[in-house]
């Protein structure tokens, strides 16, 4: 088991998986400190790394002091890359924030795909393995409408898995119930057919996900 067996919350779904200990918190953002700790929090960002809405404003209030200037300093951050630094107040080692956007300011699937994977690299650039993140449906459809739970589900957990080689466990914050119970059932549906991540078959991940 990649991480430490105390916890205070309870997974709402769980898979353990080949080379990946997959897992859904059901817990209100406020509450991130009750997950466990893992090597690394990844917070998406832009170029300025700014905590200041939606999710990332519970991890910079329960960041350490500072944690904004500390940012900064290591910024900007370049389109799809991530920066990272040391934390104490976090469930986790140190805190990654990921530009999940472009050069020209944009993000889609595919950049979302390679920004996490630079997060994930720069989560074992300093020995980490686990990782916790909060679903980002909430932040994406700020505003306005753009994509549903259950596309972003399929994204996140599909990122996720495809970063087996480089991160064995992973946390995954959901605190919207509607939102919570596509992740569920989407894990759960990973943990039934995980026999498709090992197959030989080019299009078996696509399928697992639907």
């Amino acid at each position: 088991m990649p991480f430490p067996p105390f916890i205070s919350a309870k997974p709402a779904a769980s898979a353990d998986l080949p080379k990946m200990l997959l897992r859904v918190y059901g817990v209100p953002a406020w509450a991130l400190r009750d997950v466990p700790k893992a090597s690394a929090f990844l917070a998406f960002s832009d170029a300025t790394g700014w905590l200041g809405h939606g999710t990332s404003k519970y991890i910079k209030d329960k960041a350490d002091f500072g944690i904004d200037d500390a940012i900064e300093a290591l910024g900007p951050i370049a389109p799809l890359q991530a920066v990272s630094l040391p934390v104490r107040r976090l469930p986790a080692s140190r805190l990654v924030v990921i530009n999940m956007y472009d050069a020209s300011k944009l993000t889609s699937r595919d950049a979302f795909t390679e920004a996490f994977r630079n997060g994930c690299r720069e989560v074992s650039r300093h020995g980490g393995k686990t990782i916790t993140f909060f679903d980002p449906t909430a932040d994406w459809n700020y505003q306005e409408r753009r994509v549903e739970a259950t596309d972003t589900a399929r994204v996140v957990v599909g990122c996720t898995l495809a970063n087996r080689d480089l991160i064995k466990g992973a946390n995954i914050i959901v605190p919207n119930e509607a939102a919570r119970e596509t992740y569920v059932a989407l894990v759960n549906r990973v943990f039934d057919e995980q026999w498709r991540l090992t197959s030989e078959d080019a299009d078996s991940m696509a399928k697992l996900l639907g």
